[in-house]
């Protein structure tokens, strides 16, 4: 059994600290990203790493452009001709579309109205201020610089409408948007022709003029003009298919629910469409749409059946923790060749056909995740990215917990801890990433999962969830920043066991995360009716904007005889002392992993944390005191740590193997964390010196 004590526990503050993968299993759109930018050079000035200032009692937040809201896009795209001509014959326009679009004003009053363009011909632009019925206007523009300015022929008042009309060719078939035809596909041993695009963070103006940020959201109908015998797929539902001629036809799809640009999508191919259907215990249902090659739907490589097999607790396994799925339908559009793994658009996520080979279960739960956080409650802007991935990955946690249990839930997050433990402390922090770098897996998606874990854990499921779920409501089909997310909960949890304010600077304004290093210190020989076991734990963390006081909600676990004891402390100093009096009845000590002592610090993986420790028989307390101990790591990388009992200052020395000094410096007592980054690969010697004795380590050192 369990007992949470609290036995002579006595906190102090002991030291003072200085301050490609494969696709399957998560979305990887960091390459895409990488692979859309050619420009090196460009590619390194919007990378910089940022650190940014501890802020008190508040959280950063953006002021949004809302000069004009878009209240719906009709947008028509004509692949007839791409499909059926091989890239290098397909000349300057690779499309012929037109967009129609109905605006708000939101300034007091405008002129002009200005739209997202990239790599676009504008051909003309035609506005009504009464709808698209009605006579249209040919107005003046401007396209200069990524923006199309549109003069609108009569003020633009707040709380009026415009209609639009573009008719505009795209320059461009790679990026966001690609299209391969027959030839083109069988040379990537792709079994049919396809098109389809992809817009996060900024690709949609890179196919259609629009308002591309993504607090603005609007409905979407999509008309695609495609060869006869292809499949056209976008968001929502297909209302029709109308023929055009002999060869061709056209595919008329329509999403009501509000959503962003960024999660709009036009796909086309030889597909099939594989139909499920998820049930719910009340009889409701929601129809699942799967477009794939139709050789992919029994492959013995690409296996549709096989990889969507469990759909049906994927939907069950996130309705318990987030609520009703929010939308009327969803489906998947599996295309090839794709740079990354895979894409949430609203009700039609993009699949990787490298997922259809039935080891990206997780991927699929990923997409599926974030119809509720990403797509109903979509980050206002680009800084808050952290809450969509990490939503989305901390869902692959939970489904993992509905099939398997608690086990599977913590290997999950364990995989993605060890991910982000590649390079840790260096990662940039998760708030307000850089564009370029928006989708750093570690940081984006792995770090942030730990977040919601965190949080999860802090509360409790009691608290927790019902307060997402009521944060997911307020903010449907609509747009939230960091901040109000944060606001959410310090209105539902005004007193939670860390504050708010802490919660959220340490772990998304700052980087890095808390290095926990442990000393169990055990008499031998232990006298009288109980057994003195003193337990040192310190923060060893240092690098650069990284705090070297995490507050954290800290467990320590320890097992004396057959009974476990629990003691949790809410650790706001760098270092903390716990003293237990255990009956002397011949018991042991031991840990939760019976292999590891560093198991008693965050036993259920509660904090994103480090851990090692050292446990010390055979010293009673009085010839303790003179003790000095290395505790490591060693070999040392950057740091190395010391547990230091000694009354006086200790005089310390860095030496070279040839006995030459280094680096002269004072020690005083306790934990201390002795930065080895500024020396060079090899073995150097610490000499300690204090009253009547001299120490000395040998420090190997490698980098």
């Amino acid at each position: 059994m369990k007992h949470v004590i609290t036995l002579a526990i006595c906190i102090c503050a002991c030291v003072t600290l200085n301050a490609q993968h494969e696709l399957d299993g998560y979305e990887n759109k960091e390459s895409f990203l990488r692979w859309m930018i050619q420009d090196e050079k460009l590619l390194e000035s919007m990378q910089p790493r940022h650190p940014m200032p501890m802020l008190v009692n508040s959280f950063p937040s953006y002021k949004l452009d809302t000069a004009i809201d878009v209240l719906w896009y009709r947008v028509t795209i004509d692949w007839y001709r791409p499909l059926l001509t091989r890239k290098d014959f397909r000349g300057p326009r690779k499309a012929e579309c037109n967009v129609v679009m109905g605006i708000q004003g939101r300034d007091s009053m405008a002129n002009v109205v200005v739209l997202d363009a990239v790599n676009l011909t504008i051909d003309s632009v035609f506005v009504s201020q009464v709808d698209m019925n009605t006579p249209e206007t040919p107005v003046k523009f401007t396209h200069a610089n990524g923006k199309l300015t549109v003069t609108v022929n009569a003020p633009l008042w707040r709380g009026n409408n415009v209609y639009m009309r573009i008719h505009y060719a795209v320059q461009r078939d790679d990026d966001a948007m690609n299209v391969w035809n027959k030839e083109d596909a069988a040379v990537n041993a792709i079994p049919g022709g396809s098109a389809f695009t992809f817009s996060q963070p900024e690709g949609a103006r890179r196919f259609f003029p629009c308002n591309d940020v993504p607090h603005d959201k609007a409905t979407f109908t999509t008309v695609v003009r495609v060869p006869k015998g292809y499949a056209a797929v976008s968001n929502g539902f297909e209302q029709g298919v109308v023929p055009d001629g002999d060869t061709a036809e056209k595919h008329i799809w329509a999403e009501g629910g509000l959503m962003p640009t960024y999660l709009f999508t036009v796909n086309a191919g030889e597909f099939i469409n594989y139909k499920q259907t998820y049930t719910r215990k009340d009889g409701s249902t929601v129809p699942i749409a799967n477009y794939h090659f139709a050789q992919d739907q029994n492959d013995s490589v690409y296996n549709a059946t096989n990889a969507l097999k469990n759909a049906q607790l994927w939907f069950e396994s996130l309705e318990e923790k987030l609520g009703r799925y929010p939308f009327r339908t969803y489906g998947h559009v599996t295309v090839s060749p794709l740079p990354f793994g895979g894409m949430e658009h609203q009700t039609m996520s993009t699949i990787n056909r490298y997922w259809l080979r039935g080891t990206a279960e997780l991927g699929y739960v990923h997409e599926l995740g974030h119809q509720w956080l990403g797509d109903l409650v979509t980050c206002a802007t680009w800084a808050d990215i952290w809450l969509n991935e990490g939503g989305a990955s901390f869902t692959e946690a939970l489904y993992g917990e509905y099939v398997k249990g608690p086990t599977s839930y913590a290997k999950v997050l364990r995989n993605k801890r060890d991910r982000y433990m590649r390079r840790g402390q260096a990662e940039p922090p998760v708030y307000d990433i850089p564009l370029a770098n928006l989708f750093n897996e570690a940081t984006t998606y792995n770090k942030s999962s730990w977040i919601y874990h965190m949080m999860r854990r802090m509360l409790g499921d009691s608290v927790f969830f019902p307060v997402l779920r009521s944060y997911i409501d307020k903010y449907k089909y609509d747009a939230a920043q960091t901040f109000q997310f944060k606001q959410h909960f310090v209105e539902n949890v005004p007193n939670p066991p860390l504050s708010w304010d802490v919660f959220f600077d340490q772990w998304l304004i700052k980087q890095g995360h808390p290095e926990f290093a442990a000393v169990i210190n055990m008499p031998e020989s232990p006298q009288g009716a109980t057994v003195p076991v003193r337990i040192t734990v310190a923060q060893i963390q240092k690098a650069a904007n990284v705090p070297v006081n995490f507050h954290v909600p800290l467990t320590l676990r320890v097992k004396w005889g057959s009974t476990w004891y629990d003691t949790t402390i809410v650790m706001t100093t760098p270092s903390i002392d716990v003293t237990y009096q255990f009956p002397n009845d011949g018991s042991t000590l031991s840990f939760p992993d019976p292999a590891a002592a560093a198991s008693l610090i965050d036993p259920d993986e509660s904090i994103l944390c480090t851990r090692f420790a050292e446990v010390i028989t055979g010293v009673d307390d009085e010839s303790r005191a003179s003790d000095i101990r290395l505790i490591g790591p060693t070999p040392a990388r950057d740091h190395i740590t010391l547990d230091i009992h000694e009354g006086s200052p200790l005089q310390a020395s860095w030496l070279t193997a040839d006995g030459k000094t280094v680096h002269e410096f004072v020690l005083e007592s306790g934990l201390q964390v002795l930065d080895v980054s500024t020396l060079p690969a090899g073995v150097f010697f610490l000499h300690l010196e204090r009253v009547g004795a001299t120490t000395v380590f040998s420090v190997p050192v490698i980098h």
